[in-house]
């Protein structure tokens, strides 16, 4: 019987205890706690960022709480803190300390709460700490607050990532969720929340230039048969979506009006006479007003697209010869990522 009654008289002084403190805010009057929640436009993940869980690869903040603040706790003589993770669906990041995993494999995420305007604060969840100590024969603590907010870190923690669709779609990375709460004993005075958060991934290209095309000396007989030279470039690609497809074009300043050939300066400056044309390896022609778009398919991240064209000097019929001398033409090649 001693026992039990021992037991009893513990759990009731327990239950005591902890009903002894009513917490509010007491300054300034009326004010509600407030959700603060973290946003941000998509996060921009290069191809070729390294594992680094010191530099964030992006981030989201809240606005910073509207006000200062005074919670009074009645009951109680001194008073501890807390701020819990109490995101339901947040899982820590294997490995990693604070760390949470996201809705991609391979980057994380942080919470930070940091002062208004910060980059540094304090790494949640924070263990319980003590707000405002007691006072000799207090029965009231108050606790002044200051404001704050919620900063989002992310983080690649991985070498590899793969973002699961097409090239330039932007992937979900977070679904909104809450993630945290400020607290005086059992009094939230703060709701930290992470609105919905996209990451879209950005490649790393190498381009191998086409070398200049020379067609050293031609003669009369050359020019009217017309004179072909190789002319190769290629484009190797990283991407987290796995693989790409680039798209070549070509855009000459001087061409003809249809747009289907590049205009040469001869020795003279005069482009009447002397024109190229521009074809892909099976020979069809490529118009150079940037119409034609040739694509490489489908090639995997880090695997070269590769293009073999020609370019065909040729005299353009009903035109004089061009002057003696060197000749010099130009045109831009414009590689685009589907």
């Amino acid at each position: 019987m001693k026992l039990k009654l021992l037991v009893l008289l513990a759990a009731m002084g327990m239950a005591t205890h902890a009903m002894a403190a009513d917490c509010k805010i007491s300054r300034p009057a009326g004010y509600m706690p407030e959700h603060l929640l973290a946003s941000s436009a998509p996060i921009r993940l290069r191809a070729d960022a390294k594992k680094n869980d010191k530099t964030p690869i992006g981030r989201a903040n809240s606005p910073t709480n509207s006000t200062d603040m005074t919670v009074l706790c009645v009951g109680i003589n001194g008073v501890n803190g807390s701020r819990p993770i109490t995101g339901p669906g947040l899982q820590v990041y294997p490995g990693y300390t604070n760390y949470y995993r996201t809705n991609i494999d391979g980057i994380g995420v942080k919470f930070i709460l940091t002062g208004p305007g910060g980059d540094t604060g304090v790494e949640l969840p924070a263990a319980s700490y003590v707000a405002t100590p007691g006072e000799p024969n207090g029965n009231a603590t108050t606790t002044d607050i200051g404001k704050g907010r919620l900063v989002a870190y992310f983080y690649k923690l991985e070498d590899t990532v793969k973002l699961k669709s097409a090239y330039q779609n932007t992937v979900n990375l977070m679904m909104p969720t809450p993630v945290a709460e400020s607290r005086i004993e059992d009094f939230t005075y703060a709701y930290y929340k992470l609105d919905k958060i996209d990451i879209v991934g950005i490649p790393v290209c190498t381009v191998d230039k086409p070398l200049p095309v020379d067609f050293n000396t031609v003669n009369a007989e050359s020019v009217r048969a017309g004179v072909s030279r190789s002319f190769n470039f290629g484009i190797t690609c990283m991407t987290d979506y796995n693989d790409y497809n680039a798209v070549a074009s070509i855009t000459a300043a001087q061409r003809t009006p249809d747009g289907k050939l590049i205009k040469v300066d001869d020795a003279k400056n005069n482009s009447d006479s002397l024109t190229i044309e521009i074809t892909d390896k099976t020979g069809n022609k490529i118009n150079v007003d940037g119409s034609t778009k040739i694509e490489s398919g489908v090639r995997s991240s880090g695997v070269k697209a590769n293009y073999e064209w020609n370019a065909i000097l040729k005299k353009q019929d009903g035109t004089p010869y061009p002057a003696q001398g060197p000749f010099k033409a130009s045109a831009i090649i414009t590689l685009d990522l589907k």
